[in-house]
């Protein structure tokens, strides 16, 4: 089973979920669904591959709704242990 970073172009069904998430993100955007949009893109850009070329034509998309991809790139950081 190949990862996602080396799977580029896509070439099973599988594959294609970063994509297919992407035009969910395009309908939902037409639509005005924004927050329906910004996720469904940052499934897309988290599905595709580092060095996938179109993983820039998504990162375009959530900056203009206002992501901060940035941040995305970032691994996330461990969540605070509840204070009692």
């Amino acid at each position: 089973m190949t990862t996602r970073s080396s799977c580029w172009p896509p070439t099973s069904p599988g594959e294609f979920q970063a994509l297919a998430a992407d035009r969910r993100g395009d309908i939902y955007n037409l639509q005005g669904k924004k927050n329906e949009a910004k996720a469904e893109y940052t499934k897309a850009w988290q599905g595709l591959g580092a060095e996938a070329e179109y993983r820039t034509l998504v990162e375009v998309k959530l900056t203009a709704l206002g992501v901060d991809v940035q941040a995305l790139k970032q691994p996330a950081a461990p969540a605070e242990s509840a204070k009692s």
